[in-house]
């Protein structure tokens, strides 16, 4: 019974993400103690959609430890260091995709606004 309800909450969790339920998904993932990798970055989009970039910088700087070649996970770290007010920092999240990615334009746009 137990093992049932522990796969209810975790489900609902992931289904709150996939129905854009970005606030209470985060809420969800916030009670738990361990996530996959996966739900990690899950939870650290839940808080950057939702503008709470000082709560996602946290998530995405682990999930990037378990996934280093994730170049949308890194944009989106680099882009929440910025609209935070760490322009230094960012610059330094963006240099290595741009040398991996040096025609994206998404990234030459983040890199200018900085």
């Amino acid at each position: 019974m137990l093992h049932h309800q522990f796969r209810a909450i975790e489900a609902s969790r992931d289904i709150m993400y996939s129905n854009f339920e970005y606030e209470l998904a985060a809420d969800l993932y916030s009670k738990e103690d361990s996530l996959t990798n996966k739900q990690l970055k899950q939870f650290a989009y839940c808080y950057y959609i939702n503008n709470q970039f000082e709560k996602a910088i946290p998530l995405f700087e682990s999930a990037l430890k378990k996934d280093t070649n994730n170049l949308q996970l890194a944009f989106h770290y680099a882009d929440a260091l910025k609209s935070t007010g760490r322009y230094t920092s960012a610059q330094n999240a963006l240099s290595p995709l741009l040398i991996r990615d040096s025609t994206n334009p998404n990234l030459q746009l983040l890199i200018q606004s900085i």
